[in-house]
């Protein structure tokens, strides 16, 4: 009965039940819609992984390119600076000997040994020139490897920002994928349940309205319970046939049988021996 009002009919319950079943029908399309959208987020996840892995290696192709590019020229680099310094050393050795020497120049007085001291200096400004040649070639060629090598760096430093930054973005974009697929799965299961309970509380109903019509028979389902009528006589036709046939097995006189077995077998030994005795 409905609270305090009006008895039930089979009506109610058919209306209930089919309120149940639209329930049903609602909760498991919700679940469904849930599970696409999970799925669809869990592609998408393995589209980046894949876009991440190409945006990767890309930018790792470029970084070794351009180390490649990068190496002789920083050698070259180091060894124009090696020359560079070098050619400082001997440039300043050659200005202390040349002071040295037009010190003790002037303190000679003419003669053969000052002019040959005079022309030993010569020779040593000589080649304090000669040297000092080197200097200017040495800047123009590190004037022309100090851009390269610069641009190059600056290329690297760029390729290893966009590197970090496309590691970073994917990193949140996977964590933030990962926390709205664990989501969806709590709220699917959470569906689940519904689904369930839903599915209890139709098959309920159906079996309260399956029992009302029973009870009633309803004229507009009588085609509809024929079948059950059916089945319902040959459940009962095999019910009664158990029950005569365990009635029969109880009036079955036990004793009897027991020593009719016996005779039986007595008799089965008595020409069991006469044959062997024939036998012999």
């Amino acid at each position: 009965r409905t609270s305090g009002s009006r008895p039930t009919t089979a009506s109610d319950e058919r209306a209930t039940a089919s309120r149940q079943q639209v329930a049903v029908a609602r909760a498991i399309e919700e679940r469904d819609a849930l599970v696409r959208e999970t799925e669809s987020m869990r592609a998408s996840k393995r589209t980046r992984q894949a876009e991440h892995a190409q945006r990767d290696a890309a930018i790792g192709a470029e970084l070794t390119n351009l180390r490649q590019k990068l190496e002789p020229l920083e050698r070259a680099v180091a060894d124009v600076k090696r020359r560079a310094r070098n050619l400082a050393d001997t440039m300043a050795g050659l200005a202390s000997q040349l002071a040295a020497a037009e010190q003790k120049l002037a303190t000679m007085a003419a003669g053969p040994e000052r002019a040959a001291r005079s022309a030993e200096l010569a020779a040593k400004r000589a080649d304090r020139v000669a040297v000092g040649r080197e200097e200017p070639k040495l800047a123009r060629e590190l004037e022309e490897l100090e851009p390269r090598v610069a641009a190059l760096l600056a290329a690297r430093a760029d390729a290893e920002r966009r590197r970090d930054e496309e590691i970073a973005s994917f990193r949140n974009d996977d964590l933030r994928t990962d926390e709205m697929v664990a989501a969806a799965e709590a709220r699917q299961r959470v569906l689940d349940r519904a689904v369930i309970d839903a599915e209890a509380e139709r098959d309920k109903y159906y079996t309260a309205l399956g029992e009302a019509a029973a009870v009633t028979r309803p004229a507009e389902l009588s085609t509809a319970l024929a079948p059950l009528d059916d089945l319902d006589a040959n459940i009962a036709g095999h019910e009664r046939r158990a029950m005569e046939h365990k009635e029969i097995i109880s009036n079955v006189n036990r004793s009897a049988v027991v020593r009719g077995i016996a005779a039986w077998l007595i008799v089965l030994a008595v020409v069991a021996t006469v044959a062997f005795v024939i036998a012999t």
